[in-house]
């Protein structure tokens, strides 16, 4: 990657969080009371294999990319559906 172009990917970046700041305020890590506040968890199990649900009330949902989503709830990150997905080359 060019040094422009890497310049001009960061100050993209720096635009986008300003704006959502404006419109948002500053978000913040949710307690554990407040997650349990918003937050209901279902487990099922298909195959074998045990999955979670979520259900959070009033929330909207933050995303960059495939592999990092947030759940936002009362300009609060709530912990568990929220997640970042690293691949390494062998997994």
């Amino acid at each position: 990657m060019t040094p422009f172009k890497s310049y001009l990917k960061i100050k993209y970046k720096s635009f986008i969080q300003l704006i959502f700041k404006f419109f948002y305020g500053s978000v913040k890590v949710a307690s554990s009371d407040e997650i349990k506040k918003v937050l209901t968890v279902k487990h099922a199990e298909i195959k074998k294999n045990i999955y979670k649900t979520y259900r959070v009330k009033n929330c909207r949902l933050f995303t960059t990319s495939v592999h990092d989503q947030s759940i936002i709830a009362n300009n609060k990150l709530i912990e568990g559906p929220s997640f970042q997905l690293r691949v390494k080359k062998n997994d």
